[in-house]
């Protein structure tokens, strides 16, 4: 078997994901099934009985997994510091002791820091009582950004902070980045008024200081070097040397992440494969032998990968080096892909929740498309000849009869060219399912841009590693070398450009279903089982044949049509993937008009679907505090396509707030809206003549909607009740130039206020006529400011829907007049999304969190 351990790393996964979805086993059978597994594998193996053996191995393994995995997942959903932190809520500020985790991080509201909880205090109290669980807290102040370079990893600070969950947007088809979040070690977010008032308490261990300042060293040094050419080519040089992307323009972050070439600049097996070449050609070329190569080696690389801090992509990479490297210590020849499978187990064992982890999944599974496919259509490396002739010591041997001829070998110059281009095969169709399935994007640009990206970023890695020594001996020599890291850094960026050229190699598609994920993967695993069965079969025959004086028949076996089957089912389940034809070939609804309020915090989202299998959109969401989160992106996409969505025919904005329009630009890069509605212009407004400008790019209509204009989308008419024409040019945004837009179907009225207060409530209360059942949205998120008694008298609404979040200040007054007119009220924040559907005679609500109501007219 030349892979022994792919029985227990498999075992391993099935157990973990048993115990992710399912919970602890019962303790009896943990306690009866873990000890009985381990002897019988044990009495299987002095038996010799390998079969019963293997099952034996597997069960244990997979038992084990199921109880750590198990163990994990609760630990990381309700550590003591949740529990700590909801007893003392209300009771007032709360003192926080904790050890970095991280380096201080620049982001868009602060200074961040990555705190292990060690004690939490209430209020005033002297004493503090000792808990653990992650919290990431933001300083802000402008002192907080000169105190950054002294909170370091490994060190303990103290500081007052305002906590709270992170957020949580409960929409269809969208992911819990809350529970993602504490799955990576962080159950709370919070903030502290003032860098004064943090204080560090004690340093970290000499290796940790070590590490830190070696950190603090190599930042200083190449934006000293590389950063008078260029601070975005500094970035990209930190990013790839100590993996800090911090500084990391958004827009770059993007360009290479649709054009596939994100993985150069965050460090994982190729930059560990970069180093550990140069550590080894650096020793030999000083004299030292193997076993001194071998050792060093793997010590430099522990130690590297503790100095840049040990994220899951260098751990991962590190360890497979180190897996190597010992096993070339002790003359121990394994397969490549049981390697592999050692390094997945010890992943597993060590972080049993990596399991979940995306980019676990993308190396291991990258890795693994290149071991099989490299080996299946490049041939095994232990088979191929060197440079057409025989290896060193081996005989040359006549044909075996019905043996197949070996592959012709490939012009020196063309070698590394094809196996980059088979690599890269093979790693996209490994991994292009996880990337539709948990990006939703789909990019093909990489196959191509590898060729530049790959050297690029060695050249960057090389020269900046060579910035750091230089610094101390010669400036001039240390600013030659960052120009060189520069020039290749920027040529890594320009190189993301062919998407803008072609940009049909990079798209993002709903997610696909997961039968067509089981059926993709499945399909390949029997193609690879029925193709090995071939050559088995082939080879007995083989010798047979030899062995007798006459061949033997060749009989059509069904293993060949078979393997056609299953080549079939990969093709048709791939391009399933690639293009998931459901939402292209069935929009929307029928017959029904179906208003979904999502979930998008202290924001405004409101996706309107009509039956004629139309759909518009009114508002985008986003942040007031100017938070760098794509929530165009990563909340209104997958939400937009789990309810059906493909492409928007109608955009609104109601008016420019950033937590109405924040999400446009991603929206109209995804969903290509025919046409755009804005209502009074404010030429300065930045935000909105950069939406209209990619709105012209991307072929949208960009429409002035004002009071009195009317239409109909079939069955459904419309009319904007708001805002009339402006007396004089608007400077800047105004809630109460906001877009007022009613839909009638039926005997059912919607009303979408946005963000209107009194002065217009007012005007419209006598203008908007009655309707035998109306649906409303709270204007302005139920502020005080809005929502007065007149105009909800006025409108005489059935439901009322508010859009708010946890930050929002919502009026228990305002709330109050929409129950004392009858209205059933939802909110965003408590009952996630709510989805409105009706036939223009009811309404039926239904609510993410469960809950159903039907409405009736009168």
């Amino acid at each position: 078997m030349r892979t022994p351990a792919a029985v227990p790393v498999l075992a391993m996964l099935a157990g973990g994901i048993l115990g992710v979805a399912a919970g602890p086993p019962p303790v009896i059978v943990a306690a009866v099934a873990l000890p009985l597994s381990w002897a019988s594998a044990l009495a299987f193996f002095l038996a010799r009985r390998a079969r019963a053996f293997v099952a034996a191995v597997a069960l244990s393994f997979a038992v084990s997994a199921w109880v750590l995995a198990a163990v994990a997942e609760r630990e990381a959903r309700y550590p003591p510091l949740l529990a700590r932190w909801q007893e003392a809520s209300g009771e007032g500020p709360l003192r926080l002791e904790g050890r970095l985790r991280a380096d201080a991080s620049v982001g868009s509201g602060g200074i961040g820091l990555d705190l292990k909880v060690l004690a939490i205090g209430v209020g005033g109290a002297s004493t503090s009582t000792s808990t653990s669980g992650g919290a990431r807290v933001t300083v802000s102040g402008e002192m907080a950004a000169k105190r950054a370079g002294e909170w370091r990893a490994g060190r303990t600070v103290r500081l007052p902070a305002q906590l709270r969950e992170a957020t949580r947007y409960r929409d269809p088809g969208v992911a819990d980045g809350r529970l993602a979040l504490a799955r990576r070690g962080t159950i709370l977010v919070g903030s502290a008024k003032s860098a004064a008032l943090v204080e560090t308490t004690a340093r970290g261990a000499w290796c940790a200081e070590a590490a830190a300042s070696a950190r603090a060293m190599a930042r200083r040094v190449v934006l000293q070097h590389v950063g008078r050419w260029s601070g975005r080519s500094a970035a990209i040089v930190i990013a790839i040397l100590i993996g800090d992307r911090a500084g990391l323009d958004e827009e770059v972050e993007r360009r290479l992440q649709e054009a596939g070439t994100y993985h150069v600049i965050a460090i994982s097996g190729g930059n560990i494969a970069i180093l550990a070449a140069l550590i080894l050609g650096g020793l030999r070329l000083l004299g030292a032998g193997h076993r001194v190569s071998a050792v060093a080696g793997i010590l430099i690389l522990g130690a590297y990968a503790f100095t840049v801090g040990g994220g899951g992509s260098v751990v991962r990479a590190t360890l497979m080096a180190v897996l190597l490297l010992a096993a070339g210590l002790g003359d121990y020849r394994t397969a490549p892909l049981n390697a592999l499978a050692v390094a997945g187990a010890v992943v597993l064992a060590a972080t049993p929740l990596s399991l979940l982890d995306v980019g676990c999944a993308l190396t291991f599974g990258a890795t693994l498309g290149i071991l099989v496919g490299g080996s299946r259509f490049l041939g095994s490396p232990r088979r191929a000849s060197i440079n057409g002739q025989q290896p060193p010591g081996a005989s040359r041997q006549p044909a075996k009869p019905g043996s197949r001829p070996p592959p012709s070998q490939p012009a020196p110059w063309l070698r590394w060219p094809l196996a980059l281009l088979m690599a890269s095969i093979c790693a996209e169709l490994a991994l292009f399912p996880v990337s539709a399935f948990s990006f939703s994007r789909v990019t093909f640009a990489g196959l191509l841009l590898n060729f530049a990206a790959i050297p690029l970023m060695t050249i960057v890695q090389v020269a900046g590693m060579l910035v750091i020594p230089l610094a101390a001996v010669h400036g001039g020599a240390a600013s030659a070398a960052g120009w060189v890291a520069h020039a290749a850094a920027e040529g890594l960026i320009s190189s993301a450009a062919l998407v803008e050229w072609w940009p049909w190699l990079s798209y993002r598609l709903p997610p696909p279903h997961p039968l067509a994920l089981v059926t993709y993967y499945a399909s390949w695993a029997a193609w690879f089982a029925l193709a090995a069965l071939r050559r088995r079969r082939h080879s007995s025959k083989s010798v047979e044949s030899s062995k007798s004086a006459k061949p033997v028949n060749q009989q059509p076996n069904k293993s060949s049509t078979q393997q056609l089957t299953m080549t079939v089912l990969i093709v048709l389940s791939g391009l399933w993937i690639l293009v998931e034809p459901v939402t292209l070939l069935v929009p929307g609804v029928s017959g029904v008009l179906r208003v979904t309020f999502l979930d998008v915090g202290h924001a405004d989202a409101v996706l309107v679907q009509l039956p004629d299998r139309r759909s518009l959109l009114v508002d985008t969401g986003g942040s007031l505090t100017g938070s760098s989160f794509d929530i165009g992106g990563r909340v209104l996409a997958p939400a937009l396509w789990r309810l059906g969505t493909r492409r928007l025919d109608t955009l609104v904005l109601s008016h420019g707030d950033p937590d109405h329009v924040g999400g446009a630009a991603s929206v109209i890069r995804d969903f290509q809206p025919r046409e755009i509605w804005e209502g009074i212009p404010v030429p300065p407004n930045a935000r909105l003549q950069a939406l209209r400008r990619q709105a012209g790019e991307a072929g949208a209509s960009w429409r002035t909607c004002l009071q009195g204009e009317r239409g109909s989308f079939g069955e459904v008419s419309w009319r904007v009740w708001h805002p009339p024409p402006a007396d004089w040019e608007r400077q800047h945004v105004r809630n109460d130039d906001s877009i007022v837009l009613e839909l009638r179907y039926g005997d059912v009225s919607v009303l979408l206020p946005g963000d209107i207060g009194r002065p217009v409530e007012q005007e419209l209360a006598g203008l908007i006529p009655p309707a035998p059942l109306r649906v409303v949205k709270v204007p302005h998120h139920g502020s005080a400011s809005s929502s007065t008694a007149a105009f909800v008298s006025a409108l005489q609404p059935r439901v009322a829907v508010l859009s708010a979040g946890a930050t929002t200040k919502v009026s228990d007054a305002a709330l109050a007049r929409y129950r004392d007119a009858g209205a059933a009220l939802f909110r965003t924040d408590r009952d996630g999304a709510v989805i409105l559907t009706t036939d223009g005679h009811t309404v039926t609500v239904r609510t993410f969190t469960g809950v159903t109501a039907v409405f009736g007219p009168g």
